[in-house]
């Protein structure tokens, strides 16, 4: 069994914590309240462990809405009967259920009495109660697996399972064997994706360009990849931490800026030959917690940037990244992207639909009617007036007057929804007011001409998540994403 309140030591990471914690179990118990069901870190544990397909079963604990992933799945029902409701449970589990109780008082007594000193439940809510037991009864199956597993033979290495794959298509003249060895394709076709070598297989969150052939590409586990040639690939640079990175900036292609977990703010002014940390300002949590995730970043000149993140931090800087001060109040909102397309003017979108705009470098801002519940993952303004944004189920937005109205376009996503479930879009580049692109989950690639009006799907030649586009030309575009993925498409 494995819960983080029990189970994560002082001083390691959470979020890291939680991600083995997931990748090593094989079914997930989510306890639903109205709290965990707002929980945007709730809701990236679940489509984690979907995504792995682990078997996930929900557990309705206190009346709430439940979240749009889980309302395809028969939940466990504790709001009204906790032993019928771990009866239930049991029987899901497969295990034997609980014995029901006799309606004898001095039998409830005595057995309600022995099962709280042979648990010691007593000192924990009922809500402990329920995660303890499970994980437990949970610990027995994952021992009988484990168990199995070792009593199968081992498979011979010819049969050996790659660590990852590429699907093969007619529309890549590149094999799939290249993709993460560090081989470059010999003959990359324009007018389509074509894999390049990444020299990483973990996942690259964003990619950001300084120049058309300066670019970097910033991920898991600390990863900084870097490009000035694009016959020649990506290399890695030295960041000095093992944090996520989820978001870089430059305003030359000498000084830029990363930002990620825990915090974690870092800036070069020498191309990325060297990375040195940048304090946030932000003050730990007395209980433990470590600081908030940085997601986004953006910087209009070499002294003013802006970087957003979970729990409403807003920070801001006027000296480089020397100090920063944290403008966020609403501790409800996790933000997600932040934009700015003059020192004045730009945007910050998040967790609930929520759109913040300033035209004023942020002194104040002010609240824009997104039309959507759902998270908001990337905006982007290709003038101070025509922007989009994308979103979960293909849902794309776009503003032509600066964000006062926000309309949905419709993309070959959203017309396909009978053949798959819809992919969450995660990124959104624009290099001219009426080109751009669209990324998202499970390979996904849009592409428009004409401002948006229409959407269209892209062969992209795998499934695997890509997570980041970056268009610094017309005639050229890179999507990054799971496994070092990198795509580079020419025109």
């Amino acid at each position: 069994m494995w819960l983080d309140q029990l189970d994560i030591a002082p001083g390691q990471r959470w979020a890291r914590a939680v991600q083995d914690g997931l990748n090593d179990c094989p079914r997930m118990l989510v306890i639903l309240s109205s709290s965990s069901a707002r929980s945007t870190n709730v809701d990236d544990e679940v489509s984690f462990a979907l995504e792995e397909r682990k078997t996930v079963i929900p557990v309705l604990y206190r009346e709430c809405k439940i979240p749009f992933r889980l309302r395809g799945f028969q939940y466990v029902d504790f709001r009204d009967d906790y032993e019928r409701g771990l009866n239930g449970l049991l029987k899901v589990l497969m295990t034997q259920p609980v014995r029901e109780v006799s309606p004898d008082p001095e039998h409830i007594d005595k057995n309600r009495s022995f099962s709280l000193k042979w648990l010691s439940f007593s000192r924990f809510p009922i809500w402990a109660r329920v995660a303890i037991a499970a994980c437990a009864i949970l610990a027995i199956g994952g021992m009988s697996y484990w168990l199995w597993r070792r009593s199968r033979p081992e498979p011979l290495p010819g049969n050996a399972a790659a660590p990852f794959e590429v699907p093969f298509s007619p529309e890549m003249e590149s094999s799939p064997s290249s993709f993460g060895t560090g081989i470059v394709p010999g003959t990359a076709k324009k007018g389509t994706w074509t894999w390049q070598k990444s020299a990483t297989k973990s996942g690259l969150l964003s990619v950001t360009f300084a120049a058309p052939h300066s670019g970097w590409a910033v991920g898991e586990n600390g990863t900084i990849l870097h490009t000035e040639d694009d016959d020649r690939g990506w290399t890695q640079q030295t960041s000095g931490t093992h944090a996520s990175l989820y978001s870089s900036s430059f305003v030359t292609p000498q000084s830029g800026w990363i930002v990620g977990e825990n915090g974690t703010i870092l800036h070069t002014e020498d191309g990325g030959d060297t990375w040195k940390p940048q304090s946030s300002g932000l003050v730990a949590n007395p209980s433990g917690f470590p600081l908030p995730d940085l997601h986004s970043v953006a910087f209009t000149t070499a002294q003013s940037g802006w970087a957003v993140g979970h729990d409403g931090v807003m920070l801001h800087t006027e000296d480089g990244g020397r100090t920063w001060k944290n403008d966020g109040a609403d501790l409800s909102i996790n933000f997600l992207s932040v934009t700015f397309v003059t020192p004045q003017t730009g945007w910050a979108i998040g967790s609930d639909g929520k759109i913040l705009h300033t035209q004023n470098g942020g002194a104040t801002w002010k609240s824009e009617t997104s039309g959507t519940s759902y998270a908001l993952f990337s905006v982007f303004f290709a003038t101070p007036r025509i922007g989009w944004i994308v979103s979960d189920l293909g849902v794309i937005l776009h503003t032509e007057d600066a964000g006062d109205t926000w309309n949905l376009q419709t993309s070959d996503v959203l017309l396909n929804a009978n053949e798959a479930p819809l992919p969450s879009l995660r990124s959104v580049s624009f290099p001219t007011p009426r080109s751009g692109w669209a990324v998202g989950r499970d390979g996904a690639i849009l592409r428009t001409q004409d401002r948006g009006n229409t959407w269209t799907k892209q062969i992209s030649g795998t499934k695997l998540n890509l997570w980041s586009v970056a268009s610094p030309t017309p005639k050229s575009a890179w999507a990054v994403g799971a496994g070092g993925a990198i795509l580079h498409w020419e025109d």
